[in-house]
């Protein structure tokens, strides 16, 4: 917002928006597939896999992917999404000094957040308020706070 790439209105919009999502990625089924029973060293097991849904944000505008894992929780029983912002090597601004070499300690690369890809920035809010129920309550309280500072300044 200091750099005017996007408007209090726009963020305004965008609480309002993320306030009446109801339906949330994290509610998306967890399927077991049952394969077949094997025996490996004269003990018995069935063999399952757990299929966790993963979703591709399919068009950003500058070849970035926005994407959702619904993923165990490591320490914890259940599961959690995890959202990811990921960006090809092309679109850093000085991927020229990287291309064609392994990347070494210290190496940097550039993302240039601007008027023509900000939306990324605000669909990314979209897709942690659809994560699950705690991430929407975690982004309506960001967005509320930065209203409020808006408001001060």
């Amino acid at each position: 917002m200091e750099l005017k790439l996007i408007t209090k209105r726009e963020v305004e919009n965008l609480l309002n928006e993320i306030r009446g999502y109801t339906s949330f990625i994290d509610e998306k089924a967890i399927t077991i597939e049952h394969h077949s029973q094997l025996t490996i060293n004269g003990i018995n097991f069935e063999e399952t896999s757990i299929k966790l849904p993963t979703l591709f944000m399919i068009k950003t505008l500058d070849e970035t992917q926005i994407e959702v894992s619904i993923q165990k929780q490591q320490y914890a029983s259940g599961v959690q999404p995890m959202v990811y912002f990921c960006i090809l090597l092309r679109v850093f601004k000085n991927s020229l000094d990287l291309l064609g070499r392994s990347s070494a300690a210290g190496d940097k690369l550039i993302y240039v957040i601007n008027k023509s890809n900000v939306l990324n920035l605000i669909i990314m809010m979209k897709v942690f308020g659809m994560a699950s129920k705690r991430h929407n309550h975690d982004v309506v309280k960001i967005l509320e706070i930065l209203l409020e500072i808006i408001d001060r300044g």
